[in-house]
């Protein structure tokens, strides 16, 4: 997770951050049937996190594109 964590870069915003402010999400989170294993798990920052929810990464990056297109 150090290493993971250690660029200080969101997964999804690609914004950088201050390492410990970092949070780690799972790409298919617990309630979807996701385990908390390395392939699983990236970091990403708080805003990302908490706007991602309980949806797939695949479904949070559509949603993203929507938004930077006016689609949404």
């Amino acid at each position: 997770w150090r290493q993971q964590i250690g660029p200080g870069l969101c997964h999804y915003c690609k914004q950088k951050f201050p390492a410990h402010t970092l949070t780690m999400d799972h790409l298919l989170p617990v309630i979807r049937g996701g385990k908390s294993t390395k392939k699983n798990c990236v970091p990403c920052c708080k805003e990302c996190n908490n706007r991602k929810g309980h949806r797939l990464a695949a479904e949070y990056f559509q949603e993203l594109e929507n938004d930077s297109t006016g689609q949404n």
